[in-house]
């Protein structure tokens, strides 16, 4: 407070939390503020200037990060009898009795003249028939190279090579890549089996994770289970001798926290694994998978 007469300033407030918007009832009785309230966040604040007691009038006034500093906070006024504050709290304007604390909405319209611009609006063709796709995934090719499988689009696409498209020759070629499964979760790190009778890859959904599953490579087939454990699986490999199939394993909470393929050398909690060839999801002797080695990585 400063006394104009005297030029003598003196501090009106030790309130936790700091204090902005000051406003003075006519009278001269009443101080009211905005400050922090505690676990309850931000409050308005009436001091008795006669006796020096303060209350809460109305708590969790709105108070944004940068209020303290820059003073963001709506102002207030007490109305010329000095026996209510009309302030701004949750959106709309409020007279609050400064004796009961109890509020009354004040109703208002307005009428406002707003110009505003053109609408920007810009025309894009949706091609709803052929999509081009931009990206295609881990393209592996047959063992005998006359078939090709990816990802594009989070799902499996299986395509016949036409003759000498992998054996050096440069001309392009068309090919008409077909859904290798029909399954509804991504499908993605295709693997072939060394005598190319089988596809093992892994599947991934957000809310359920993921699965090592095998599949025949002929378009529209039924994929088997391979893993009895749910998990975040990637990149299954063949061993030379088709016995073994070898696969990193974590669980699901690995990927959800690491979901950037950049930051792979963040992961934790994963394993390099390893499944018999003929496992599958149902035989019990195969539900726990034989871990090879914890996988670390360089931290530079």
């Amino acid at each position: 407070m400063l006394d104009r007469n005297s030029g003598r300033a003196s501090q009106r407030s030790g309130h936790v939390g700091g204090a902005i918007r000051p406003t003075l009832s006519r009278d001269g009785r009443w101080l009211a503020y905005v400050g922090g309230n505690g676990e309850e966040g931000t409050a308005i604040i009436i001091r008795d200037l006669a006796s020096g007691d303060e209350r809460v009038l109305a708590e969790k006034a709105p108070w944004p990060a940068s209020g303290r500093t820059s003073d963001y906070m709506p102002g207030s006024a007490f109305t010329p009898d000095g026996r209510a504050l009309v302030t701004s709290l949750e959106g709309k304007l409020w007279s609050i009795d400064v004796t009961t604390g109890r509020r009354s909405p004040i109703a208002f319209t307005a009428e406002v003249e707003q110009q505003l611009a053109e609408l920007v609006r810009t025309e894009h063709r949706l091609e709803d028939s052929v999509l081009t796709v931009r990206q295609i995934r881990d393209p592996r090719l047959s063992p005998n190279n006359s078939q090709v499988v990816f990802s594009a689009l989070d799902r499996l696409w299986i395509a016949d090579l036409p003759n000498g498209a992998a054996g050096g020759d440069s001309t392009p070629r068309r090919i008409v890549p077909r859904r290798l499964t029909s399954s509804d979760v991504g499908e993605f790190s295709p693997s072939w089996a060394p005598d190319g009778r089988s596809i093992v890859y892994v599947t991934w959904h957000d809310s359920l994770g993921g699965e090592l599953v095998r599949v025949r490579p002929v378009a529209g087939s039924t994929p088997e289970r391979i893993s009895a454990t749910r998990g975040f699986y990637d990149k299954p490999v063949y061993s030379a001798d088709g016995a073994r199939i070898v696969v990193e394993r974590g669980t699901r909470q690995t990927r959800v926290n690491w979901r950037d393929e950049q930051l792979r050398a963040q992961y934790r909690d994963a394993d390099l694994v390893w499944f018999p060839a003929d496992c599958s999801a149902t035989r019990q002797a195969c539900a726990t998978p034989r871990v090879i080695a914890p996988i670390t990585f360089p931290t530079n």
